[in-house]
């Protein structure tokens, strides 16, 4: 598959889409904490390791390239630290308003909990919504009721693995900004 440019690039297009789609939709309602780390150490973060990356290929790598590897490093590396943020902060406090006792009413309850007055974009959320409380009933109740230690995992990696989406493509998005305001700089020493 990676021998193909084409396919290299569907592949590519289809991930920042779902990626993009995710955190678009998971945006909306971030805690306040997490908007923090987001805004200023996160990025701080994302800005050090770009210049380090940098400054670490700058013998190695042709200039035309270089920034593009600081990026992709950039982003390699602060992900997982993000991840970690995440669930540290999920983990420790954040459990939807709207789960209730049963499956129906919790999913029932998301939905209602978001509109929009354009009909697509609500539409989105509330399938996003419908799907995220069907996530966090599944992985609430599987701890208490499942004794299947395998299956509680499974649920759990396919929780993770669906919120881990929206925080891929945020972390992504921040890498490219500091990419692109570095690029304007060097723009403007160079002439």
């Amino acid at each position: 598959m990676l021998s193909s440019k084409i396919l290299v690039t569907v592949f590519y297009l289809i991930l920042s889409l779902l990626m993009t789609i995710s955190a678009l939709a998971v945006a909306i309602e971030l805690p306040v904490e997490l908007w923090l780390y987001l805004l200023v150490v996160h990025t701080m973060l994302a800005v050090m390791l770009y210049n380090f990356f940098d400054h670490l290929f700058i013998n190695t790598i042709q200039k035309s390239y270089r920034g593009l590897m600081a990026r992709e490093w950039t982003i390699n590396i602060t992900a997982p630290l993000l991840i970690i943020v995440v669930l540290y902060l999920s983990y420790e406090g954040y459990t939807p308003e709207y789960l209730s006792a049963t499956l129906g009413e919790s999913v029932s309850n998301a939905s209602n909990s978001i509109s929009s007055d354009c009909t697509v974009i609500s539409v989105f959320l509330k399938l996003q919504k419908e799907i995220d409380a069907a996530f966090w009933w599944i992985v609430i109740n599987s701890d208490e009721q499942i004794e299947y230690r395998p299956l509680k995992v499974g649920s759990w990696f396919v929780f993770l693995f669906f919120n881990s989406l929206a925080i891929l493509g945020i972390n992504r998005f921040i890498a490219q900004v500091v990419y692109q305001v570095d690029k304007i700089f060097q723009r403007k020493n160079d002439e």
